[in-house]
C-alpha cells in the first residue's frame, strides 16, 4: 500500500508543539482526546458502516475486508484527503441492532464528556518518524463514540434517524451551485432525490439501481391487425385508440378471436391513495381526486362498457382463442421478446413504490469526527468506479477478474470467495460492474427505465400518517371519514361493474352536469331566501313603527314586491329539490359524490398532502 509521506520541515516542526504518540492501534480514547492540537493538516480515520452476506466471523472475509480498506485508503491518500477509512461490514440479519448500539453507545459519550468531541474540526494533528526517519501523520483509530458514514435501509428506519437527530443535513453541500457536490442532482433522478427530504432538508443520498421495472402494454396481434385493418399502427398510443380496431375485429366475426381481453381494473394511469380508500388519482396530480373525476378511468370504463355491450370483450381466453387486442404487464425486455408476434403499445411506465425509493442511502452520522471529510468520502461512493468496485467485489484477480469481449469491453466474472457484498448497499450502482457477467454498458437499460419511471405521490403517506405531525383533530376526523366512505367507494365499484352502457352513460351524466349543477343551484337559491326573509322580516319591523301614510305605503309596496321575488324563488327551489330527489333515486351517486362525508375526505387529503415534505 502506497504512503502519503509528509515531509515536514523541522523548522516549522519546533514551532508547532507537537505531542507525539505510538503508532500502535491500541491507543485509548483519552490517549487520542490528549494529542489534540490546534492548526496544521488533520489526518482522520473515518468508518463506514455496511451491512453484508459475508460470514462476518470468517477468517477469509476479514483479511480480504482489510485488503480492501488499505487499497481504499491507498485511493485515498493519492487524492490528498489525508483520510482513511475503516470499514465496519455487519452481517446483514443483525445490522439494524448493531447500528442502534452503536448510536446508543455514542449518545452516552457525549453525555458523559459534554459536548461531542467526535465531531470536533481539530480532532487528530499527531505526527510520528517512521522507519525511514522521516516525519508522517498518524491516523488514529476509529473512537468508541464515533461513527461517520452508515447505509439506512427503508423509509421507517430514515425517518426514525432523522427524528433521532443521528443524521447530519446535507442540503448546504448538495443545494451550493457550482459545487462539486452539487453533481448529485445529476446522478441521482430529481424525483428519488426529493423523496429524501424530511421536513424541507435531505439526510441521506440515494444508492442508484434499477427501482421499478414493471409497464403496462398493450399488445396488438400482428397477424390479425395486418390482415384485417387498414388503420395506421402509429397512430395508436393507448389502448382507447383501439376502440375503433376492435370494433371492427368483432364485426368480422372471426373464429376463435375475441377482439379484447381485459378487465374494468386495467384503466390506465390510476392510483388509489391507500388500500382502506378506493379514492382514485392520476399519479401526476401529486394530490388525491375522485375516481370518477379521473379521465383515463372514465374515458376507459366507458369504452369497455360499449365494448361489453357489443359483446367483444372477454376477462380470460377459453382454450383454442386468441386476443386481437390485451394488455400485458411486465418489464420492457420480457415485452420486447413478445414483438414478433405483437405490436406494443406503452400504456403505463413503471411505478416506483416505498420500499423502491427508500432501500439504500448513505447518511452521514451526527458523531461524525468531519462532517467535510465525511462528505467527501460519501461523494466517492457515489461517483467512483474504482473504489465502488473495490467496496463491491474486492480485490481483482483475487475475488474477481475482468477481461474483454468480442467488443473489447470489460466484462467481470466473479469469484466465488469469502469477500460478498450486496450491490444495493454499497454506493452508486451505476459506477460499478451490474453483476457477474455484464459490463458497464449494461446499466444503459437499467438507466432507460429508471428515467421513465414515475414516484407515486402517494408513497409516504402512511407513514406521514403515523409520524404524529397530524393534529389529533385531523387525525380523529380523517379516521371517522374514511370507516363513512369505505363502504360507499365499495358500492362505486360494485355498481360499475354491473352497468350497462346506457347506465353508465346516465350516471355520468348525472354527475357530471345534472348533480353538480343542481346541487350548485340549491345552495344559491337557499342564500337568496334567506337574504330575502331578512329583508322582509326588516321592512315589516319598520313598517310596524312608521306612521306617515306614504312612507308606509312605500314600505308596504317593498315588502310585496320582496314576497312576489320569495315565493318565486321558493318555487325555484322546490323544483331544484324535486330534481334532486329525483337524482336521489340513483343511490350511488347520493351515496358518495353528494356525500358530505366524501367531499371532506378529498379536502382532508389533499390539506394532508400539502403538509407532507
Amino acid at each position: 500500500m502506497k504512503k502519503r509521506i509528509l515531509c515536514l520541515i523541522l523548522a516549522v516542526l519546533m514551532l508547532v508543539p507537537l505531542v507525539f504518540t505510538s503508532c500502535s492501534n491500541e491507543a485509548s480514547d483519552e490517549d487520542i482526546i490528549n494529542n489534540i492540537i490546534s492548526g496544521g493538516e488533520i489526518a482522520l480515520t473515518l468508518s463506514i458502516w455496511i451491512p453484508t452476506d459475508s460470514d462476518t466471523n470468517s477468517t477469509d472475509f476479514k483479511d480480504r475486508l482489510t485488503e480492501v480498506q488499505n487499497e481504499i485508503n491507498a485511493i485515498l491518500l493519492d487524492k490528498n484527503y489525508s483520510t482513511k477509512v475503516e470499514l465496519v461490514a455487519i452481517k446483514d440479519s443483525e445490522y439494524e441492532a448493531k447500528l442502534a448500539e452503536r448510536f446508543a453507545s455514542m449518545k452516552v459519550a457525549v453525555d458523559k464528556n459534554g459536548s461531542a468531541y467526535a465531531t470536533a474540526d481539530k480532532y487528530i494533528n499527531s505526527a510520528i518518524k517512521n522507519e525511514l526517519d522521516m516525519y508522517e501523520l498518524f491516523y488514529p483509530p476509529v473512537l468508541d463514540s464515533q461513527m461517520d458514514i452508515f447505509l439506512i435501509r427503508g423509509y421507517e428506519d430514515y425517518v426514525s434517524h432523522v427524528n433521532a437527530g443521528n443524521t447530519q443535513k446535507l442540503d448546504a453541500y448538495i443545494s451550493q451551485n457550482g459545487s462539486l457536490y452539487s453533481n448529485i442532482h445529476k446522478l441521482i433522478r430529481p424525483n428519488i432525490l426529493s423523496q429524501m427530504k424530511v421536513n424541507g432538508n435531505t439526510f441521506a443520498i440515494p444508492n442508484n439501481h434499477l427501482y421499478a421495472d414493471k409497464y403496462q402494454y398493450v399488445l396488438i396481434d400482428k397477424d390479425i391487425f395486418d390482415s384485417q385493418s387498414e388503420i395506421d399502427i402509429s397512430s395508436i398510443s393507448s389502448i382507447l385508440d383501439c376502440k375503433a380496431y376492435i370494433e371492427a375485429v368483432g364485426a368480422m366475426g372471426l373464429s376463435s378471436v375475441v377482439p379484447f381481453v381485459g378487465t374494468l381494473n386495467d384503466a390506465p394511469g390510476i392510483a388509489y391513495m391507500d388500500k382502506d380508500n378506493m379514492i382514485g388519482g392520476t399519479l401526476s396530480n401529486g394530490a388525491p381526486a375522485s375516481i370518477i373525476e379521473n379521465e383515463a378511468y372514465i374515458s376507459y370504463i366507458s369504452m369497455y362498457k360499449a365494448l361489453q355491450a357489443s359483446s367483444y370483450v372477454k376477462e380470460d381466453l377459453a382454450d383454442g382463442e386468441k386476443a386481437a387486442v390485451k394488455f400485458f404487464y411486465g418489464t420492457k425486455q420480457d415485452a420486447e421478446a413478445l414483438a414478433d408476434s405483437y405490436y406494443l403499445v406503452k400504456s403505463t411506465r413503471p411505478v416506483a413504490t416505498i420500499d423502491d425509493v427508500y432501500s439504500s442511502m448513505f447518511a452521514i452520522s451526527s458523531y461524525s469526527a468531519n462532517y467535510d471529510r465525511s462528505m467527501k468520502v460519501l461523494y466517492l461512493l457515489q461517483t467512483d468506479e474504482e473504489i465502488r468496485t473495490l467496496l463491491q467485489y474486492g480485490i481483482a484477480n483475487k475475488d474477481y477478474e475482468l477481461n474483454p469481449n468480442d467488443d473489447g469491453e470489460k466484462v467481470i466474472t466473479i469469484k466465488d470467495t469469502a469477500y460478498k457484498m450486496n450491490i444495493l448497499y454499497t454506493g452508486n450502482g451505476y459506477y460499478t460492474y451490474p453483476g457477474d457477467g455484464l459490463t458497464m454498458n449494461d446499466w444503459k437499460p437499467v438507466k432507460d427505465v429508471n428515467y421513465d419511471m414515475v414516484v407515486s405521490p402517494y408513497i409516504r403517506l402512511e407513514y406521514y400518517l403515523n409520524s404524529g405531525k397530524l393534529s389529533q383533530a385531523d387525525a380523529e376526523k380523517l379516521a371517522t371519514l374514511k370507516e363513512a366512505v369505505k363502504p360507499l367507494t365499495e358500492e362505486l365499484n360494485a355498481s360499475v361493474e354491473q352497468m350497462t352502457l346506457a347506465e353508465l352513460e346516465s350516471f355520468l351524466s348525472a354527475y357530471a352536469i345534472d348533480i353538480k349543477a343542481t346541487e350548485a343551484s340549491i345552495s344559491t337559491l337557499t342564500k337568496k331566501i334567506e337574504g330575502l326573509n331578512i329583508d322582509i322580516t326588516a321592512l315589516k319591523e319598520k313598517l310596524a313603527k312608521e306612521t306617515v301614510e306614504a312612507e308606509k305605503t312605500k314600505l308596504q309596496a317593498s315588502i310585496d314586491a320582496k314576497t312576489a321575488t320569495l315565493n318565486e324563488t321558493n318555487t325555484e327551489l322546490a323544483k331544484a329539490n324535486a330534481l334532486k330527489a329525483e337524482h336521489d333515486a340513483n343511490a350511488l351517486v347520493v351515496k358518495l359524490h353528494a356525500s358530505s362525508e366524501y367531499s371532506q375526505l378529498i379536502e382532508l387529503y389533499k390539506q394532508i398532502f400539502n403538509n407532507i415534505k
